[in-house]
């Protein structure tokens, strides 16, 4: 039996082409914002199979502009030149593994367009959006935990995208938009919203005793953005991505965010602004 959904995450619409006993039910539920009728430019086919022989398992990497993830249990990849990619996964965690490929999948076209991944959370309070940047265990889900009345796009993963992404010479500074994410596995999303916010500032986590917000130049802000472990950059992606990581933390205020773990962050940024 053969299932296609067109799925459309940060305004990248792919059409996906479930062959074999997939939980089609569950996959539209955890998906439902996200299914588009728009008409995709990538194909990808996603079979389940018996058995599965990887000469190099657990790689993720990116080979002549190509993508490739695999694991023992998985293997997919995505050829944009020609617009199709193929996912295969053995019958024991499917939607596991079609949400770690999906998220790979758009992080790579995200990047290579122009735009960005970043390990981060997501906030929407009273229609601005605020990006608080860090590693595992830097309180990215203290911050979401302590925004009530806010729209949270995601805990982990944040994809930033310029509006005219043709070219680094058309970008106009500051002008981005930050998008939410699927509830991909481990990785929590946000319940239902799948559109384009505009962003305020950029957070970078610092754990502290005391709650202050400090100002960052814009070269400190690169260089700190740029080390956190876990952002998806590579060099493959072509000349300029340097000065399109400047060109976002010039536009758009970067901070260090200090602060304990009962601190009141909001009050804080409020008070800043």
């Amino acid at each position: 039996m053969v299932n296609i959904l067109n799925i459309e995450v940060a305004e990248i619409p792919i059409s996906v082409e479930f062959s074999g006993n997939w939980p089609m039910e569950q996959i539209k539920r955890d998906y439902a914002p996200f299914i588009t009728d728009k008409t995709a430019g990538i194909h990808i086919e996603a079979d389940i199979v018996l058995s599965l022989f990887l000469e190099d398992p657990q790689c993720n990497f990116h080979c002549q502009d190509n993508l490739v993830v695999a694991d023992e249990e998985f293997r997919g990849y995505l050829d944009p030149s020609r617009g199709i990619g193929r996912l295969e996964t053995l019958s024991t965690r499917p939607i596991r593994y079609l949400a770690v490929f999906l998220r790979n999948l758009f992080s790579f076209l995200i990047v290579r367009g122009g735009g960005f991944v970043l390990h981060a959370c997501g906030v929407i309070k009273d229609g601005k959006g605020y990006v608080f940047i860090g590693s595992s265990g830097s309180g990215k889900t203290t911050v979401a935990q302590s925004s009530p009345n806010s729209i949270i796009l995601s805990d982990d993963l944040v994809f930033i995208r310029p509006l005219i992404p043709d070219s680094a010479s058309d970008f106009t500074r500051g002008d981005y938009r930050m998008f939410s994410t699927p509830k991909w596995g481990d990785w929590k999303g946000n319940d239902g919203i799948n559109r384009p916010f505009p962003i305020n500032g950029l957070f970078v986590l610092v754990k502290d005793r005391e709650l202050y917000l400090k100002k960052i130049s814009y070269a400190k802000g690169t260089s700190m953005i740029l080390t956190i472990p876990g952002l998806y950059n590579s060099d493959r992606f072509g000349e300029g991505a340097l000065d399109r990581w400047i060109d976002l933390v010039m536009g758009i205020p970067c901070y260090e965010l200090h602060f304990p773990l009962d601190g009141d962050i909001w009050r804080c940024i409020e008070h800043y602004e």
